[in-house]
């Protein structure tokens, strides 16, 4: 069956990737290791490439099949044709690589490790410490979502720092002028009895400003971002740099991921607090994109920092509209 991940084990494993009439991508992984909320790559990996089909196989609870296969690092991907592994690669980057091999056939005296595969239990004799249904539910099958919709496309790749940092550098500044207008003008202007966002304020009145001018521009910024990227999964400087936001399914982040993913630029309401709550808003701002930067250049794969895991999503190149 194409588009769909098949979980396999040591007893499924020759029927389902040693018999399979395509040729079969494994991915060996263990699943104590695997973030829930991590993009799953081999399911999008398998929507789009149907001229094989695909499996996962968790090393932990099926050992006899890895040690065979000489697995010894996770996640490691066979692809296996007539019952033979024609290559192996150990990151889902090196996919495309390992799908050229498929242009060539196997060579006649191609290895075949069939033979080697764990050995299959004999179910045709039924057995009385099993439930009758045993035997039929020893596979089980991700649904396949792309019968329920139009067939999505593979994942795009991740943003880079820079093309980030320039995105976000476009909306601080759209963001500045609005605030200075909202705030600087409107209500701070209306507040002290003056005309224009020049003015000079004293005591009480100055605290006051100060208060108002922390609550309005942190819930400009975290307004801003989250109804953008709720949207369309963009905001003005995204769509510039031609980035969109996407959750682990390549869909538009929901309002509340993207408020999460977001939620460092409202740090500013720390100026709520008179004579050193702007400083503090300022340095958890600072903490965050340091930290950010540094998270995204960490994760060489999914180009995730701690905001992204912690909304569950991630930064991707592409046009708005294409995770619908």
């Amino acid at each position: 069956m194409t588009g769909v991940v098949r979980v396999v084990t040591d007893a499924t494993f020759a029927d389902v990737v040693l018999g399979s009439a395509l040729p079969c991508l494994v991915e060996f992984r263990d699943d104590a290791t695997v973030v829930v909320d991590d993009i799953d790559w081999l399911t999008s990996f398998a929507r789009v490439n149907r001229e094989l089909s695909c499996a996962r196989l968790d090393v932990a609870t099926s050992p006899h099949t890895a040690r065979t296969y000489q697995v010894s690092t996770v996640p490691t991907y066979l692809l296996f044709r007539l019952g033979a592994v024609v290559s192996t690669v150990d990151s889902i980057e090196e996919l495309p690589m390992l799908l050229a091999t498929l242009a060539d056939p196997p060579a006649e005296d191609a290895p075949r490790l069939a033979d080697q595969a764990p050995a299959r239990p004999d179910h045709t004799e039924p057995r009385p410490d099993r439930p009758k249904h045993f035997e039929e539910n020893l596979m089980t099958e991700i649904p396949d979502y792309a019968a329920e919709a139009a067939q999505p496309a593979a994942l795009p790749p991740v943003a880079s720092v820079g093309v980030r940092a320039v995105a976000r550098l476009i909306d601080f500044v759209l963001l500045g002028v609005v605030n200075a207008i909202i705030v600087g003008v409107v209500v701070v202007g209306a507040l002290l009895g003056q005309s224009g966002g020049m003015f000079v304020a004293t005591g009480a009145s100055s605290i006051v400003a100060g208060a108002i001018s922390a609550v309005l521009g942190a819930a400009l910024n975290l307004g801003y971002f989250g109804f953008l990227e709720s949207r369309d999964g963009q905001t003005i400087g995204k769509t510039l740099m031609k980035l969109r936001v996407v959750d682990a399914s390549g869909n538009v982040p929901t309002l509340e991921q993207a408020l999460r993913r977001n939620i460092w630029v409202a740090f500013g309401i720390a100026g709520v607090v008179p004579i050193i709550g702007g400083l503090i808003g300022s340095l958890a701002q600072l903490a965050a994109v340091i930290t950010i930067a540094i998270g995204i250049a960490d994760d060489k794969r999914g180009g995730r920092a701690w905001h992204d895991r912690f909304a569950g999503d991630t930064l991707v190149v592409g046009p708005a509209g294409a995770g619908r």
